[in-house]
Protein backbone atom coordinates (compact mmCIF):
# COMPACT_ATOMS: atom_id res chain seq x y z
CA UNK A 1 0.00 0.00 0.00
CA UNK A 2 1.48 3.47 -0.95
CA UNK A 3 2.07 5.94 1.88
CA UNK A 4 -0.11 8.68 2.13
CA UNK A 5 0.14 11.52 4.56
CA UNK A 6 -1.40 14.83 4.70
CA UNK A 7 -1.93 17.19 7.17
CA UNK A 8 -4.85 18.46 5.60
CA UNK A 9 -7.03 16.02 3.89
CA UNK A 10 -8.70 16.91 0.20
CA UNK A 11 -12.05 16.71 -0.27
CA UNK A 12 -12.31 13.36 -2.37
CA UNK A 13 -15.37 14.16 -4.68
CA UNK A 14 -16.39 18.33 -4.71
CA UNK A 15 -17.06 18.72 -8.28
CA UNK A 16 -19.10 15.65 -8.99
CA UNK A 17 -21.21 14.53 -6.25
CA UNK A 18 -21.74 17.86 -5.03
CA UNK A 19 -20.67 21.58 -5.88
CA UNK A 20 -16.87 22.91 -5.12
CA UNK A 21 -18.52 26.14 -5.43
CA UNK A 22 -19.21 27.13 -1.85
CA UNK A 23 -21.98 29.77 -2.83
CA UNK A 24 -23.52 27.04 -5.32
CA UNK A 25 -23.01 24.27 -2.18
CA UNK A 26 -24.70 26.54 0.04
CA UNK A 27 -27.60 27.63 -1.88
CA UNK A 28 -28.31 23.38 -3.20
CA UNK A 29 -28.09 22.36 0.45
CA UNK A 30 -30.61 24.79 1.57
CA UNK A 31 -32.70 24.37 -1.37
CA UNK A 32 -32.47 20.49 -0.21
CA UNK A 33 -33.32 21.34 3.56
CA UNK A 34 -36.17 23.89 2.34
CA UNK A 35 -38.01 20.99 0.54
CA UNK A 36 -37.43 18.42 3.15
CA UNK A 37 -40.06 15.94 4.30
CA UNK A 38 -38.71 16.29 7.99
CA UNK A 39 -39.76 17.78 11.43
CA UNK A 40 -37.72 18.53 14.18
CA UNK A 41 -38.02 15.69 16.31
CA UNK A 42 -36.84 17.05 19.48
CA UNK A 43 -33.07 15.85 20.75
CA UNK A 44 -31.69 13.00 18.77
CA UNK A 45 -28.34 11.12 19.54
CA UNK A 46 -27.80 9.53 16.08
CA UNK A 47 -28.83 10.23 12.19
CA UNK A 48 -28.69 7.79 9.36
CA UNK A 49 -28.21 9.46 6.30
CA UNK A 50 -27.29 8.45 2.45
CA UNK A 51 -23.64 8.98 0.55
CA UNK A 52 -24.59 9.49 -2.62
CA UNK A 53 -24.40 12.39 -4.69
CA UNK A 54 -26.27 15.10 -3.98
CA UNK A 55 -28.71 14.55 -7.45
CA UNK A 56 -29.72 11.16 -6.05
CA UNK A 57 -29.51 11.47 -2.37
CA UNK A 58 -29.64 15.45 -1.57
CA UNK A 59 -33.25 15.60 -0.62
CA UNK A 60 -32.78 12.27 1.17
CA UNK A 61 -30.29 13.51 3.40
CA UNK A 62 -31.64 16.77 3.88
CA UNK A 63 -34.71 15.17 5.25
CA UNK A 64 -32.54 12.97 7.91
CA UNK A 65 -30.34 16.26 8.55
CA UNK A 66 -33.38 18.84 8.97
CA UNK A 67 -34.40 17.17 12.42
CA UNK A 68 -31.58 18.14 13.88
CA UNK A 69 -31.86 21.29 15.89
CA UNK A 70 -29.69 24.17 14.36
CA UNK A 71 -29.20 25.33 18.24
CA UNK A 72 -28.36 22.73 19.72
CA UNK A 73 -24.54 22.64 20.89
CA UNK A 74 -22.36 18.88 20.04
CA UNK A 75 -18.99 18.97 21.54
CA UNK A 76 -17.96 16.09 19.18
CA UNK A 77 -19.53 14.42 15.68
CA UNK A 78 -18.66 11.07 14.69
CA UNK A 79 -19.29 10.46 11.12
CA UNK A 80 -19.21 7.10 10.13
CA UNK A 81 -19.34 5.70 6.34
CA UNK A 82 -17.97 2.64 4.27
CA UNK A 83 -15.37 2.30 2.55
CA UNK A 84 -15.82 1.67 -1.50
CA UNK A 85 -11.89 1.81 -2.23
CA UNK A 86 -9.90 -0.82 0.84
CA UNK A 87 -11.37 -3.27 2.25
CA UNK A 88 -10.32 -4.13 6.38
CA UNK A 89 -11.96 -5.45 9.24
CA UNK A 90 -11.68 -2.35 11.20
CA UNK A 91 -12.91 1.59 11.48
CA UNK A 92 -10.45 3.83 9.89
CA UNK A 93 -9.92 6.54 11.81
CA UNK A 94 -8.55 9.50 10.03
CA UNK A 95 -6.54 11.43 12.95
CA UNK A 96 -3.77 13.17 10.74
CA UNK A 97 -4.85 16.39 10.48
CA UNK A 98 -8.44 18.32 9.16
CA UNK A 99 -10.55 18.13 6.32
CA UNK A 100 -10.88 20.42 3.52
CA UNK A 101 -14.07 21.15 2.17
CA UNK A 102 -15.34 23.73 -0.20
CA UNK A 103 -16.74 26.06 2.12
CA UNK A 104 -13.62 25.75 4.43
CA UNK A 105 -12.07 23.79 7.01
CA UNK A 106 -13.25 20.66 9.19
CA UNK A 107 -11.53 20.16 12.24
CA UNK A 108 -10.72 16.92 13.24
CA UNK A 109 -10.46 16.13 17.10
CA UNK A 110 -7.24 13.93 16.79
CA UNK A 111 -7.04 13.23 20.41
CA UNK A 112 -10.06 11.27 20.10
CA UNK A 113 -8.70 9.04 17.59
CA UNK A 114 -5.70 8.49 18.45
CA UNK A 115 -7.19 7.38 21.79
CA UNK A 116 -9.30 5.32 20.00
CA UNK A 117 -6.67 3.71 17.38
CA UNK A 118 -4.16 3.22 20.85
CA UNK A 119 -6.90 2.08 23.50
CA UNK A 120 -9.01 -0.16 21.69
CA UNK A 121 -6.53 -1.74 18.21
CA UNK A 122 -9.05 -4.28 17.44
CA UNK A 123 -11.59 -2.09 16.36
CA UNK A 124 -9.94 0.84 15.10
CA UNK A 125 -7.05 1.58 12.96
CA UNK A 126 -5.70 4.70 11.70
CA UNK A 127 -4.18 4.76 7.52
CA UNK A 128 -4.58 8.14 5.90
CA UNK A 129 -4.85 6.04 2.88
CA UNK A 130 -8.26 5.03 3.56
CA UNK A 131 -9.69 7.89 3.46
CA UNK A 132 -7.72 9.37 0.47
CA UNK A 133 -10.53 8.75 -2.37
CA UNK A 134 -13.25 7.72 0.08
CA UNK A 135 -16.24 10.10 -0.94
CA UNK A 136 -18.62 8.37 2.16
CA UNK A 137 -17.68 10.85 4.80
CA UNK A 138 -17.70 14.40 2.22
CA UNK A 139 -20.74 13.87 1.54
CA UNK A 140 -22.16 14.52 4.80
CA UNK A 141 -19.20 16.56 6.70
CA UNK A 142 -20.77 19.85 8.15
CA UNK A 143 -19.19 22.55 10.03
CA UNK A 144 -19.27 21.20 12.85
CA UNK A 145 -16.07 19.71 15.35
CA UNK A 146 -15.66 16.20 13.43
CA UNK A 147 -14.01 12.95 13.55
CA UNK A 148 -14.34 10.74 10.11
CA UNK A 149 -14.60 6.89 11.29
Amino acid sequence: MEAYNSKLRKPAVAGKFYPSDVKQLEAEVKEFLRNSDSKQLGEISGLISPHAGYVFSGRTAATAFAQLNPESKFENIFIIGSSHHHHFGKAAVYSEGDWEMPYGKETVNTDIGNELTKNFPEIFTCNPLYHKEEHSLDICSSKRNIIPL
